[in-house]
């Protein structure tokens, strides 16, 4: 199950990169390690990585899918495939990659993985790991999602704006009711009183909210600044509760100045400013380098 393969998965790839668990802490992990065979398999795929041609661990994973097409891994194979391929500049091959995802593995479960490449996990540290794992069992991103976020991408790499376009709003039109916003609303709130939250990830990450802010680059880069301020705008309404998203309102701020609209960018920044010191996921220092910040545009904005 993929909830039981996350801790072999980090566990493998210590022993794999030379890393190590805190053998305390391995047994306090509420998963426990199933020794799944195709897991075992998967793993080969990225045996002696460091010295391997990106080209064979391409053609590992995908021996991987093959061989294994049933496996809960198969989805993360073919993810990994696509994000090789795509690193070498190969887009074409890796749009094929993922278009596999979304044709063949349309609910697959894609769990969160950033920590899983480091080669250390202390005691710590399992609380919030059996925590994240149990959370994203019961309230998932599909890989699917993550794969058109993916392809859209690779269109914008080959210059193909209009294309990724069209990918993209296949993606921000698929949940016109959210997907787990107040769930992962409640998360973030809980995490930001541990003050665990800017430790591992910014919780609200999920492929069909980037791919707002995609959409709104795309537009920008077509010179469409009302569409992109549109987005922007549609984001911030949609999960502005999540999190501070400074870049996202200096942004907004900029597309409106662009469009000598001065009044509308400081009135953003002079909110946004209020906003800051009551983010609890933010240093101090950090809190004071974002307001420094915003104050600076603010009265640049407001000279001009």
């Amino acid at each position: 199950m993929k909830r039981d393969k996350v801790i072999l998965f980090a566990i493998l790839l210590c022993s794999l990169f030379g890393g190590r668990i805190d053998v305390f802490a391995k047994d306090k992990l509420n998963y426990p390690l199933n020794g799944a065979s195709d897991v075992q398999e998967y793993m080969k795929s990225f045996e002696n990585f460091y010295n391997t041609s990106p080209e064979v661990i391409i053609s590992r994973l995908l021996h991987f899918v093959e061989t294994h097409p049933q496996s809960s891994w198969a989805d993360e194979a073919l993810l990994k495939a696509g994000e090789t391929a795509e690193k070498l500049g190969k887009y074409e091959e890796a749009l094929g990659y993922y278009q596999r995802v979304v044709t063949e593995y349309p609910q697959a479960k894609k769990l969160e993985e950033s920590f899983l490449w480091r080669n250390y996990i202390s005691e710590v540290e399992i609380s919030f790991i059996n925590e994240l794992y149990q959370y994203y069992e019961k309230y998932p991103t599909y890989s699917s999602d993550l794969a058109y976020l993916k392809i859209a991408k690779c269109h914008s790499s080959q210059s193909n704006l209009d294309l990724a376009i069209e990918t993209i709003a296949k993606l921000t039109d698929k949940y016109p009711q959210g997907l787990w916003e107040e769930e992962d609303l409640a998360r973030i709130t809980k995490l930001e009183e541990k003050r665990t939250l800017p430790i591992y990830t910014q919780a609200w990450i999920r492929p069909h909210r980037e791919a707002y802010l995609f959409l709104a680059k795309l537009y920008q880069e077509k010179g469409e600044l009302d569409r992109a301020i549109a987005i922007n705008t549609q984001f911030l309404e949609k999960f502005g509760k999540l999190a501070l998203f400074w870049d996202v309102k200096k942004n907004l701020a900029d597309l409106y100045a662009e469009k000598k609209e001065f009044a509308k960018a400081t009135e953003i920044l002079e909110k946004t400013l209020q906003e800051i010191p009551a983010q609890k996921n933010l240093n101090p220092q950090d809190a004071a380098r974002l307001q420094k910040i915003t104050q600076e545009k603010i009265k640049q904005f407001k000279i001009q």
